[in-house]
């Protein structure tokens, strides 16, 4: 349990220190756009991976439910509506949950 994150801590090291030495010759200027462009695939890429897995909570909790009262064999597949609502539930419940209170301090200073 203890050696998983001591690993990721090391990892993480390393990976920087490999960084940091493949780019030490690199014109500041350059290097910076391109990680500039980096992170934002990075952060893009994230925040779809959170958002499918949201939708396949969803899926599962109404395909469970679908089982249990009997409307969904245990060998069916899940039906298309369900994959369809849980597409909607997850792009479209979290914006205004949460949105509200998030949007206002984006790119304020902290100060």
């Amino acid at each position: 349990m203890v050696h998983v994150p001591l690993a990721g801590l090391v990892l993480g090291y390393l990976f920087m220190l490999a960084l940091l030495w493949t780019f030490r010759k690199a014109n500041a200027h350059k290097a910076n756009r391109g990680f500039r462009w980096a992170q934002i695939a990075s952060a893009a890429t994230m925040a779809f991976g959170h958002g499918t897995q949201d939708a396949q909570k969803t899926m599962g909790v109404i395909a469970l439910a679908l089982t249990v009262s009997g409307h969904l064999g245990p060998d069916a597949g899940i039906p298309v509506w369900v994959i369809l609502s849980a597409a909607a539930r997850s792009r479209s419940a979290p914006t205004p949950a949460a949105g509200g209170s998030c949007a206002p301090s984006v790119g304020a200073s902290s100060r």
